[in-house]
């Protein structure tokens, strides 16, 4: 029962860690866009 729990509360926050993590990458790169002002799509 500890085990499962423990899997399951670990899956959550890495989950939570990686969407928090994204969310912000996001962010960053729009606020990069609009600052500089290009409008093209590339890695």
């Amino acid at each position: 029962m500890s085990e499962a729990f423990f899997v399951l509360a670990l899956v959550f926050v890495a989950g939570f860690g990686i969407g928090y993590g994204v969310r912000s990458q996001i962010s960053i790169m729009r606020r990069a866009r609009a600052r500089r002002g290009i409008t093209r799509t590339g890695p």
